[in-house]
């Protein structure tokens, strides 16, 4: 059972073996607590709380309904994307693991211990490849059949909003970098983030934004965080969509096809990826998933 020590003068705590492996924490790791009510915190790594807050989603009613009985780390959800972005072919176990940091393989077999995902080969492949389970896929990654459904409409997050979002508010209430930020993403349309601590306090200021789908927001392989708004997603979404149709291109070609700022591009393209409307066959070249 966990217990309190003092060390140094100062308080600390020993985390079980089966804490510190469902968090996939690793020594050096950075961590925080988040106050959840009254004499009750939330601990978590700070790279989970920021990829919470930016792939923050309104639940459908169908995985809302499922989550009931299956639960999920934000960690194992973005291993599962990772996955999902992989054409089925390309699920190596040799490329998966290519593309993971050391903490990330810790949360992939956590995923495979679950039996969320499974490991086999089958008929001539050359090596196992990673399957996400049907189940676990309906409940946590649905999206993109929802979108076949509706004959690929475009998803809830890029439709038209009368919601405003209120940047002068939400940069006054932030650290005056993180301020910066704000209103760079104001001017531009975008913003990259390098660091999970800048990521997790600008989302905290634009939680409410998020929450409405004004803001989207995605971690790259790259470790870096894009933060794109909904307006400019839309407005560049059919350009990007339509130069990479027929053939597939790297970004900074699109980016020059398009007339638009290449970080920009790749935000667009990160975050239609992860809602199946393209695929990143390797490093920076996409093609429409059409």
């Amino acid at each position: 059972m966990p217990k309190v020590y003092r060390v140094n003068n100062k308080l600390a705590i020993y985390l079980p073996n089966e804490v510190v492996s469902e968090l996939g924490i690793i020594d050096g790791e950075e961590v925080d607590f988040l106050k959840y009510k009254d004499k009750y915190f939330i601990f978590a790594k700070k790279s989970d709380i920021a990829d919470s807050i930016l792939s923050k989603r309104e639940p459908t009613q169908q995985s809302a309904k499922a989550n009931e009985g299956k639960q999920i780390s934000p960690a194992e959800l973005a291993i599962l994307k990772k996955l999902d972005t992989l054409r089925y072919s390309q699920r190596t176990k040799s490329r998966v693991n290519d593309m993971l940091d050391q903490g990330e393989k810790a949360t992939l077999q956590a995923l495979l211990k679950k039996r969320y995902i499974s490991l086999f080969k089958k008929g001539s492949d050359p090596e196992p490849l990673y399957g996400i389970e049907k189940e676990i896929y309906n409940a946590f990654l649905m999206r993109k059949n929802v979108m076949a459904q509706k004959g690929k409409a475009a998803p809830q997050a890029f439709q038209a909003s009368r919601t405003k979002f209120d940047y002068a508010a939400s940069a006054q209430a932030a650290s005056a970098t993180d301020s910066e930020a704000i209103e760079l993403l104001q001017k531009q349309g975008f913003i990259v983030l390098s660091s999970e601590t800048e990521a997790a306090n600008v989302s905290a200021a634009l939680e409410d934004s998020i929450h409405h789908g004004l803001i989207l927001g995605t971690r790259a392989f790259n470790k870096k965080f894009y933060v794109v708004t909904r307006g400019y997603i839309t407005k560049n979404t059919s350009a990007i969509l339509n130069i990479i149709r027929q053939k597939s291109m790297n970004v900074k070609d699109i980016a020059n096809e398009a007339g638009l700022e290449e970080d920009g591009v790749r935000a667009i393209l990160y975050i239609l990826a992860e809602n199946g409307e393209a695929t990143e066959l390797r490093k920076d070249i996409f093609k429409s998933a059409e």
